[in-house]
This record gives structure tokens, C-alpha cells and sequence, in this order.
């Protein structure tokens, strides 16, 4: 019988069941030693599991699939869900409708790449930010912008004592200075677009600069609420001195 050519050992490293172990390793932050332990292997097996020296027995493979919570057939490079649930979802599991599921299946199945793309933006939309949940944010302030109840059209007028209703001015009259004047319907239409631009603007970022928002990441975000507080404070700070 013909032997079987050998694999090289550096193709074997990149095989997909060692990449998808070292990911999930790296992901959860497990030592060799930790899986070895949890599975009642030694950790030099684990180590070549992981390199792609040796690969594990069906029973040790339930092992590392019960271990990592996640399917063997993700592992073994059969599926691309790690949770076997998520991948029998059906379209009533995921509550969007049949002509927008059926948009989503083409856009996988078209192989065009403009498809490609936008498939590829929905999923930065809909998984996990690693910091500021910049999809998160987008959908939200786009559902606000799209289905909010619309509020009064009152007119607003801006002076130095603060905001007023503006009752008793005639906009339409050529000789009245609107400049300080603005509908609060339009205003808030305003700053929905702007918090919709602002969360496009951070996905993008956090896309293109994956190491830097990972750096990022430790540093305290202070809301308004927050600032305003802490310049009261430094206000009263400087007013008893």
C-alpha cells in the first residue's frame, strides 16, 4: 500500500483544529496546563494538540468541546458556530422578517463583493464591541431617529437667560431676527443624526485601529452627568479658597 505523504510540522501548526484550540486558549486565558488538567491529559499533550504535532482521540476532542463550551464540529472545523444552537437557528428564532432574512441569505450565497461588504457591515453592527459598543450605539440611535413619536413642533428661542418657547414672535415676519430661533423637532432630529454619524465614526475607528481601541480600553469614559459634577466640585473647590 502506497504510504501517505507526511505533513510538514509548520503546516500542520496552522491546521484548523490547532488554530481554533490556541484561539479559544488565547480567548478564555488558559494555560496548556489548565485544559491538561480539566481534560486528565498531561501538558505536554495538550502542547501537541496545540502545535498540531498529535492530534486528540474522538473521546478527548468531547473533552475540549465540553471543557471550552463549545462544538466539536467547531473545533474540527465543521461548522463556524461554536454554539451548536445558534447554528440550527430558524428565521422565526431570530425575529427578523422573511423578505430581510432572505436578503441576508443572498447577500452569503451572491459571492459578488459589494455583498460581500455589506454582509460584512452587519456583522461589525451586530457582534460584541470590545469598548464603547459603537454598533450597539448605531442601531439604537437609528431606531430613536426612525421610530421615536414625533414631539410638538414649538419653536425654541435661545437667549442669554436661557431657553424659551418662543409664543409671541411671527417667523414668517421679514423683520424678526430668527438667528436665535430653532424648531425643537428639527433639533431633535439634529441630534439624532449626529449620535448616528458619531457611532459610524467610532465603528469605523475601532475597525481600522483594533490594537489601539484594545489599548484604549482601560480608560475611564465620563458621561455628562459625571462632568458636570466634577466641575461643580472643582467650582466650590475654588470659590471657598
Amino acid at each position: 500500500m502506497r504510504r501517505q505523504k507526511e505533513i510538514p510540522l509548520y503546516e500542520r501548526y496552522n491546521t484548523i483544529f490547532p488554530t481554533r484550540l490556541r484561539a479559544i486558549m488565547d480567548e478564555l486565558h488558559v494555560t496548556q496546563q489548565d485544559v491538561a488538567d480539566a481534560i486528565g491529559k498531561s501538558r505536554q499533550a495538550v502542547g501537541f494538540y496545540a502545535n498540531g504535532t498529535s492530534s486528540p482521540d474522538w473521546e478527548t476532542i468531547a473533552h475540549l468541546a465540553r471543557y471550552f463550551n463549545v462544538s466539536a464540529d467547531w473545533l474540527l472545523g465543521l461548522s463556524e458556530f461554536t454554539n451548536p444552537k445558534t447554528a440550527s437557528l430558524s428565521v422565526e428564532d431570530v425575529g427578523l422578517s422573511e423578505q430581510a432574512t432572505t436578503t441576508l441569505v443572498e447577500y452569503t450565497k451572491s459571492g459578488n463583493s459589494i455583498d460581500e461588504k455589506k454582509k460584512q457591515a452587519i456583522n461589525l453592527l451586530l457582534k460584541d464591541d470590545s469598548l464603547k459598543e459603537w454598533g450597539n450605539q448605531l442601531l439604537l440611535n437609528l431606531s430613536r431617529y426612525l421610530f421615536s413619536e414625533p414631539i410638538p413642533k414649538e419653536t425654541l428661542h435661545f437667549t442669554a437667560e436661557g431657553v424659551k418657547t418662543a409664543t409671541d414672535f411671527d417667523l414668517t415676519d421679514s423683520g424678526t431676527d430668527t438667528t436665535d430661533f430653532e424648531y425643537a423637532d428639527i433639533l431633535l432630529d439634529q441630534l439624532f443624526v449626529s449620535r448616528i454619524v458619531k457611532s459610524i465614526e467610532g465603528i469605523r475607528y475601532q475597525y481600522r485601529n483594533p490594537q489601539s481601541m484594545r489599548e484604549m480600553s482601560g480608560a475611564p469614559v465620563l458621561d455628562e452627568e459625571k462632568r458636570r459634577l466634577l466641575k461643580e466640585l472643582k467650582e466650590s473647590k475654588t470659590t471657598s479658597t
